[in-house]
């Protein structure tokens, strides 16, 4: 008898460590950061190595983004990048031509989105109080959802365009490695953008609407922030296909196809090198 009780008592003890354990793992599941991930002092700068491999010419561009804060009035403040031109890489573009807000947990953007979209230059939209990341929200909440639609004539033909821009936080992370550098508390979250493309016209007296693109992601960013450095490193992916049924249907409106490309796959990756933090 005495045996039996000494294993029952045993195996209650491990029953009991295991059961410990498990609790502590999942405690650490969901780690809440707050801070400054993007530090907003007048003259910080960071420095990126952009590559860009479009699949149409299948080669690899190497350039470089200089970003530096212009402007801060205390509420908002302004990124611009070396002598003003155009930024490289897709999440700089998307930083440098608005305004923006820095909290203890988040970033908040209102500025211009633009896709590179070639014979076409209609694919750019205004934003307002973007969320970009929130380091209290939840994994794989969403931030914002922002839609509009925008009518331009292209060519002589009326174009209907709807965007959809949506944010979601993802994780945030004790300990991330970025060329070759370590960062200890960096937090995470993706920008996706969905296009939908239609027009108008009259066949048989009767107006009609032609959808030439239905609703799909065109731009997926996945960014990485660290605390008191900024932005470390941006994946970003821009694709579209068009069939040969909607580029019929163009150069039947009478818009002149020839120069746009029937699918594109672009992708961009923007690496911090080195920065100044005021």
């Amino acid at each position: 008898m005495k045996f039996y009780n000494t294993i029952v008592t045993s195996l209650f003890v491990i029953a009991s460590l295991t059961s410990c354990s498990s609790d502590d793992d999942n405690s650490n599941t969901d780690i809440n950061f707050s801070g400054d991930f993007f530090p907003s002092t007048i003259d910080n700068q960071w420095n990126y190595e952009v590559e860009t491999l479009n699949s149409n010419d299948e080669e690899s561009v190497l350039t470089n983004d200089l970003l530096t804060v212009l402007a801060n009035d205390g509420t908002k403040f302004n990124v611009t990048v070396e002598n003003n031109i155009t930024a490289n890489g897709f999440m700089n573009t998307i930083l440098t031509t608005g305004d923006l807000i820095t909290t203890n947990t988040s970033l908040i953007s209102s500025g211009i989105i633009s896709l590179p979209i070639n014979g076409i230059d209609v694919f750019s939209f205004e934003y307002d109080n973007a969320i970009l990341f929130n380091t209290s929200a939840d994994e794989n909440e969403e931030l914002a959802s922002i839609s509009e639609t925008i009518n331009r004539d292209v060519q002589g033909i009326p174009l209907t365009v709807t965007f959809t821009l949506t944010s979601t936080q993802l994780e945030n992370i004790e300990r991330f490695t970025a060329n070759n550098t370590n960062y200890d508390i960096v937090t995470s979250s993706n920008i996706s953008l969905s296009l939908e493309l239609s027009t108008s016209t009259n066949l048989f007296g009767t107006n009609q609407t032609i959808t030439l693109l239905e609703k799909q992601d065109v731009l997926n960013i996945t960014n990485y922030f660290a605390k008191d450095v900024g932005l470390i490193l941006s994946d970003a992916s821009f694709n579209y296909q068009l069939n040969n049924t909607v580029l019929s249907t163009l150069s039947q409106l009478g818009l002149d196809t020839t120069a746009i490309p029937t699918s594109v796959t672009i992708e961009n990756t923007q690496t911090l090198i080195d920065f100044t933090v005021l």
